[in-house]
């Protein structure tokens, strides 16, 4: 009977073994044992891992006598396996929340909730509390993905805005107006502003694309560079109706009395005279 209590351990360690073999497994599960221990725990913010001695002091034996320790200790060894492989299975997953919090913490650094986020991940850390429960991560994941996708949202808004500003303007263009439908569409799509791009941002990975296509800082360049598409198909719409025809474009510059406007008028018609001696301008 103390036999089949002994292989029903190993059995819960991994080994399967056959009458006679329990001597020689005990000291390999055993072993097995002391390594889902380490597993059970590991760096910040995972606990320490722990440090069942017991094991050792059991394996210091060999023949009846480990058999025997075996059995004395049956059910904590029971209870501990169960403890560990749970806290190791629970690690895993937390440690993919606790990546995923890592990897959206860069960029919120411009926003004005990441001391708040950053302070209590923080916290995880030092305490080492990956386990504690209710789960520490996963609220400020939720925190995270929230305020970084209203930004996404509030961003796309001002350059939607912009992009129908654009639309517009070309669309009333005179020159844009005596080239066919199909060119039109043509240098759209050249321009790659055909169509707005679909904003996806219901899952967390779809954030987290958005953000690594186009982060938070880099709107404005995006928005600029909107405007300078716009500008480059009205001016290839100009070369195609007329091919000898050069943009040129106008400096711009933020003029706030006459006295800085005059200057500014001045080089802007010389540059056009200079380019008008050569060949027909279109101005930009």
């Amino acid at each position: 009977m103390e036999l089949i209590k002994v292989k029903g351990v190993l059995q819960i360690l991994g080994y399967s073994v056959q009458p006679g073999e329990e001597t020689s497994a005990a000291h390999p599960a055993l072993m097995a044992a002391k390594q889902l221990a380490r597993e059970a725990g590991g760096d910040a913010p995972a606990p320490a891992s722990p440090v069942p001695t017991y094991l050792d002091d059991i394996m210091q034996y060999s023949g009846n006598e480990l058999l025997a320790e075996i059995l004395a200790n049956q059910e904590r060894i029971k209870n501990d396996i169960s403890q560990w492989q749970k806290d190791k299975e629970r690690i895993a997953e937390r440690r993919n929340n606790w990546s995923e919090l890592q990897e959206l913490l860069p960029m919120c650094r411009d926003m004005v909730f990441y001391a708040d986020i950053s302070t209590e991940q923080q916290a995880i850390l030092t305490n080492r509390s990956l386990l504690a429960e209710p789960n520490p991560i996963t609220p400020l994941i939720s925190r995270a993905i929230t305020e970084l996708r209203q930004a996404i949202v509030h961003h796309q808004t001002q350059y939607q805005e912009e992009y129908d500003k654009c639309s517009l303007e070309l669309e009333a263009d005179e020159q844009w107006q005596k080239i066919q439908s199909g060119e039109q569409k043509d240098i759209l799509i050249a321009e790659n502003i055909a169509t707005m791009p679909p904003l996806k941002l219901g899952k967390n990975t779809e954030v987290l694309d958005s953000l690594s296509n186009c982060s938070l800082s880099q709107w404005q360049d995006r928005m600029a560079s909107l405007v300078s598409k716009f500008e480059r198909a009205r001016a290839e719409a100009v070369r195609r109706l007329q091919p000898k025809v050069q943009v040129v474009y106008a400096k711009r510059k933020v003029i706030n009395t006459e006295v800085e406007l005059h200057p500014w008028i001045a080089e802007t018609e010389k540059r056009n005279r200079e380019k008008l001696a050569e060949d027909p301008v279109s101005v930009n």
